[in-house]
């Protein structure tokens, strides 16, 4: 049935006046009717994708928004304004301009049964005053000329010193692209820390997705992806060096080969991709593919531990007699010898980096990848998995670092299977624990 049936019915099309149309044209809503709950959350769930909203910039520029885009922003936005003591009765005042914010607010105030005044931008100082004062205005929401999205906060030298700082930024809504999410400005009193400072905001109840991660906007707009963002506890953390403008975007991609019932579908692809710790694969069609039963190699994970680090793509070349500087993977090998992460076959001479890596590699390169980072790397438990004792003795304490950790879990038969080769989707699930658990 047509959402619009529910509230007036199959009406007829044939009034022969004015005076008909109004008498028997019937509109049936409840005392409760809520328009963002009632029409565009239920278009939403039946239509996600269906286009609400085409808005165009004064400069050309479009911005598309689907009906499950409102109904997740004016959710958000409802959530803030509820933190900021926004109630059902209350008056807010809207001077938003043309910006498309105005429509995700109004829908965000009728979900809490607040009533939203819109207003001009020419009022003058008086205006406001008048129009606050007469309606009993709760809160104004006003733009400037420019984007009204942009945070600040300070972190005292004091909180610096102790290398971690949660920010009470309440209104910090991560957003489903970079053009929606706020700024986020952080300055550091006093000289920069000597170690990453590691930064927390609360979300806030707000449930983050897999792929949020933050941004680093530098001076001229470039964005970065803080690929060591962690999430745990509805909280987002990152590491800053300096004083940051930060964007906290979901980041998460999709891939054509992945299933919904794919174990590693809902939580694994969306943080991988979003941190560059898997880009995909390009499949037969060009369409990118996750892969994430195909074996990972011992290449392809010292490759990921470098690119957390960010390491630079010019590194010297390794010692390793059987990898050429024009190999894909020569940056990170080198990298992972000089960091002291991978040691090599026999001699140390022979890195076999076309070799898949075992879930026990795995672990060693993880917990030597710890000690550098300076973690306490000190946990351990004896594995009662029924495979445990197959695992090689070179190996046996950082699987047992590892499982104390959390970070290597048993499969659904309760096997660690310690020398099966890990698949893509096992190493970016675990890198995805160690970032959660280690770095938060």
């Amino acid at each position: 049935m047509p959402l619009y049936e529910k509230y007036v019915g199959r009406s007829r099309d044939d009034f022969a006046t004015l005076e008909d149309l109004q008498k028997n044209y019937k509109v049936t809503v409840g005392d409760d009717f809520n328009y963002s709950y009632d029409v565009v959350d239920e278009i939403a769930r039946q239509t996600p994708d269906k286009l609400a909203m085409l808005w165009v910039s004064n400069e050309g520029v479009e911005r598309r928004f689907t009906f499950e885009d409102l109904r997740r922003l004016s959710n958000q936005a409802a959530n803030l304004l509820t933190s900021l003591g926004v109630g059902k009765g209350d008056c807010v005042m809207l001077v938003l301009k043309r910006g498309y914010q105005f429509w995700y607010t109004l829908l965000a105030l009728h979900r809490i049964g607040a009533i939203a005044i819109p207003a001009t931008h020419l009022l003058t100082a008086k205006d406001y005053v008048y129009r606050a004062n007469a309606a009993t205005v709760k809160m104004m929401i006003i733009t400037g000329d420019g984007d009204a999205t942009a945070i600040s906060a300070t972190v005292p030298a004091s909180v610096a010193k102790t290398g971690r700082a949660t920010l009470p930024l309440r209104y910090a809504i991560a957003g489903a692209s970079s053009a929606d999410a706020p700024a986020i400005t952080i300055d550091i009193a006093g000289t920069a820390p000597a170690r990453p400072l590691q930064v927390s905001l609360d979300s806030r109840g707000i449930e983050l997705a897999p792929g949020t991660v933050a941004v680093l906007v530098d001076a001229n707009g470039n964005e970065k992806v803080l690929a060591k963002t962690a999430l745990a506890s509805n909280r987002v953390s990152f590491p800053i060096e300096n004083d940051a403008s930060i964007k906290i975007v979901n980041r998460g991609k999709s891939f054509e080969d992945v299933r919904e019932n794919d174990w590693f579908a809902q939580e694994v692809v969306g943080y991988a991709s979003a941190r560059g710790i898997i880009n995909g694969v390009p499949g037969e069609r060009g369409a990118l593919q996750f892969q994430g039963n195909a074996a990972a190699s011992r290449a392809m994970f010292v490759c990921m531990l470098a690119n957390l680090e960010d390491a630079r793509q010019d590194q010297p070349a390794s010692a390793f007699t059987d990898v050429a500087q024009s190999d894909w993977f020569a940056n990170g090998a080198a990298w992972g010898s000089e960091n002291g992460i991978v040691a090599g076959y026999g001699d140390g001479s022979v890195f076999g980096g076309e070799d898949p890596v075992t879930r026990e590699q795995v672990a060693v390169f993880l917990m030597r990848y710890a000690t550098m980072l300076g973690l306490d790397t000190s946990a351990r438990v004896q594995p009662t998995h029924p495979d445990a004792g197959l695992t090689s003795q070179f190996a046996a304490d950082a699987m047992q670092w590892a499982v104390a950790e959390g970070l290597i879990l048993g499969n659904e038969s309760g096997m660690l299977n310690p020398a099966s080769t890990a698949t893509r989707a096992e190493v970016a699930a675990i890198l995805a624990r160690f970032i959660n658990t280690q770095l938060a």
